[in-house]
Parts: structure tokens; sequence; C-alpha cells
């Protein structure tokens, strides 16, 4: 009920304000506005976040030349392109980023937008966040990390955008190689893509595992024959004929 009040009062704001004669309207649009548009709920909430929530574009552009704060967090630490991102609304994202909005932030749980639209696959955000600067290799715990998510994913749509930008098949996240990610989260199609983009699949963990020793003990058949047929050349028929000969 809250909320429904909430939001009545707000559009009831905004058909007062653009009725208004120029005489009037300029009380209304005084030093208080910004204040007034940036007013937060209990749950941190502004009426930028609502309006983003609800994918109510005009609304979000109307707000923003208004003055509403472009990185407000709510309690949870969502800004406004966390809740564009996260609703997935392309359109509202570009707005909020041509507002210079900052797309590297995280959430109280460490996701950043392009974690999160990792994690959801939804590329259209991601290509709009890489090319508007936000960081691949964020964090070095694995679980935070958008290329490390990419891997688990196993998007390959999603890491063909950010090898655009520089990540590299033999690149690490918390000292692990992507492949060695790649395979313990059985991402066939990652594997392959990484394979196939040079990735040095002879390395060892410290326990000296071997890329196939991690397929085969985690009963990744799958990967372990992709990992036979990618980096061992078939099996020579000499010695069949030799056999045969003898």
């Amino acid at each position: 009920m809250k909320h429904a009040f909430f939001s009545i009062s707000f559009f009831a704001f905004c058909a007062c304000a653009f009725s208004l004669p120029q005489s009037s309207r300029s009380h209304v649009h005084g030093k208080n506005n910004s204040e007034y548009v940036n007013s937060k709920t209990k749950e941190g909430d502004t009426a930028l976040h609502l309006s983003i929530k609800r994918g109510y574009h005009n609304i979000t552009r109307l707000l923003l030349e208004r003055g509403a704060n472009v990185n407000s967090k709510d309690q949870d630490g969502y800004t406004p392109v966390h809740k564009a991102t996260l609703f997935n609304y392309p359109n509202i994202m570009r707005l909020l980023i041509r507002r210079k909005a900052d797309v590297n932030i995280p959430n109280a749980n460490g996701y950043t937008p392009l974690l999160t639209a990792v994690s959801n696959e939804y590329l259209e955000a991601v290509q709009i966040l890489v090319e508007n600067n936000a960081t691949i290799s964020s964090n070095n715990d694995t679980s935070l990390n958008p290329l490390a998510a990419a891997i688990r994913q196993d998007s390959v749509a999603i890491l063909r955008l950010f090898f655009a930008k520089g990540v590299k098949a033999n690149d690490k996240v918390a000292g692990a190689p992507l492949l060695q990610l790649a395979v313990i989260n059985a991402a066939a199609d990652a594997t392959k893509f990484l394979l196939e983009n040079g990735a040095d699949y002879t390395f060892k963990t410290e326990d000296g595992e071997t890329l196939l020793y991690l397929a085969i003990y985690n009963d990744f058949t799958n990967l372990a024959e992709l990992i036979l047929t990618v980096t061992t050349p078939s099996p020579s028929n000499d010695l069949h004929e030799q056999v045969k000969i003898q």
C-alpha cells in the first residue's frame, strides 16, 4: 500500500509540474526539487529505482533531467544500472550510461552490473557494459568474477565479447587458468573455444593434475574425449599395419 501511495504521489507531482504555468513551475522546480526526486523509502528505493523496475523509459528520462542521482543505492546496494541490468532493459541502461552512471559499482553481495548480466546471459546488456568500460575480470573471487561467470555459464557468445576486449585464452582468475575453470565446471563449449584459441592444455595443478586428469576424475567423459581429440593426433595406422605383417 505504501508503494502504491508513493507511486501515485510521484506521478501526481509530474502531472502538476508539467501542467503549471511557467511562473508557478519555477517554485516546483526550485532548490528542493533534487531532494524530492531523490527521496528514499525505508528500503532505500528512489523513484528512479522504481521507474526502472517498471520499465518506464520516459519517466526515467524525466527523473534524470530533474536531478535524480544516477548512482543512488538501495538497501541492498543496487544502483539504477543494476536495476536496469537485472530487469534487462538495454535502452534504459544506455540512458543511464549517457548520464554518466558508474557501471562498476558492486552491490552488497559483490555483484557488479556486468556480473549480473553475465549470470543471466543477457548478451545485449553484456555488450553495452563492456563497450562502456565495465571491468571484465574485476574480482579474484571466482564466484564474483564476470569472466569466470561466463565460463560457468558455458557461454561462448559472451566469451567472444570478452576476447574482443582483450581477454586472452591463457588468462587466469584467482591463479587458475581459464581452461581449468572450464573443465571443472563441465563447460564443454567454453573448453573447446579456449583450446581453439590457443589455451595451454599442458599445465598442471599444484597437485600435479593435468587437464585430462581433471576431466576423467570428475567423470566428465565428454570433456576427456574433447581434450584428447583437440590436443592429440589420431593414432597412426602404422602400428596396426605392423601387427598385420607380423
